[in-house]
């Protein structure tokens, strides 16, 4: 899982290069990203169903208000280019895919890309 992380890492800090900020080449500000949807990509398999269980507690152990959709239509899993599942997209970009996540791994990705509740920033 660290791997995915890191590659993240990267992708965002690549975006920042070049950009007369003030700040070194590689740093990022973080920014707080509301919550307007969760959805796991699978096809049904018990690892697919699993990971949308654990997305679902997830959600209640965090408190978001927030829907979570299992989308097993082929046409629409394609429209995110998604070959592996089970896959987790939150907002519309694919977080994880691949990989049956455990409950805690998802509270981390939450945590990790800096996504939270509407409201909490306020």
């Amino acid at each position: 899982m660290r791997w995915l992380f890191n590659l993240r890492d990267r992708i965002l800090r690549k975006g920042r290069r070049g950009r007369s900020s003030g700040a070194p080449a590689g740093d990022f500000a973080v920014t707080i990203v509301p919550i307007n949807g969760v959805a796991v990509l699978g096809s049904g398999r018990r690892s697919c169903c699993r990971t949308y269980e654990n997305v679902l507690e997830a959600v209640r152990q965090l408190g978001l208000q927030t829907e979570v959709l299992f989308i097993s239509e082929p046409e629409e899993i394609l429209i995110y280019g998604v070959t592996d599942l089970p896959a987790l997209v939150i907002n519309g970009e694919v977080i994880s895919t691949g990989l049956a996540l455990s409950c805690e791994q998802v509270v981390s990705c939450f945590e990790r890309f800096g996504y939270f509740p509407r409201g909490a920033q306020d």
